[in-house]
């Protein structure tokens, strides 16, 4: 069931049709409604994946009060399906993680990366902060390298292969530096 602020909000309108501005408005201007919305994206339920995105829309403005949640995001995040997982992902992406939490991070999304019936857009998000985890904390590039092969890449669409094998390519030679 959708969170009742969220109902309410939506209405009988699309999700196209609502303008982002007023998305801002909704999560921005009373507190509980985002803590109901924070809530019901990291449960199982029907509206799940969308409150996560709703939140993933916002996550610059919202950094603040989402912050001190992040614990509780990476704790749940690889237990989503794909589409879920994408827009939690896409929230970790926009926040500040510490160095005792980039390893978990690594953790959760190298099961995702290695998943290879998940979705190419969610596989991409997940190697895309294995690399910004292997970026602040080298010890993981060999491992990074190692999960990069042909195996791996070959059930992502072309256009996410070739965008994730340049971004490799890149942290790669960077890294070298």
């Amino acid at each position: 069931m959708e969170p009742k602020a969220l109902e309410e909000f939506k209405g009988d309108r699309c999700w196209s049709e609502i303008p982002a501005e007023e998305y801002r408005i909704f999560l921005m201007d009373a507190p509980l409604r985002l803590d109901e919305v924070w809530k019901v994206a990291l449960e199982d339920k029907a509206w799940s994946w969308r409150c996560a995105w709703l939140i993933a829309r916002f996550v610059q403005d919202l950094r603040e009060n989402i912050h001190p949640r992040r614990l509780e995001l990476l704790a749940v995040v690889e237990e989503k399906a794909s589409g879920h997982q994408r827009e939690l992902l896409r929230i970790i992406a926009g926040l500040d993680l510490d160095k005792n939490e980039l390893g978990p991070l690594y953790d959760r999304c190298l099961n995702i990366w290695t998943d290879v019936r998940a979705s190419s857009g969610t596989r991409s998000l997940a190697m895309g902060q294995m690399i910004r985890v292997a970026t602040e904390l080298p010890e993981f590039n060999s491992e990074l390298q190692a999960v990069s092969g042909a195996e791996f890449m070959e059930s992502l669409s072309s256009g996410i292969r070739r965008s994730l094998e340049k971004k490799l390519e890149t942290h790669f030679a960077d890294s070298l530096l």
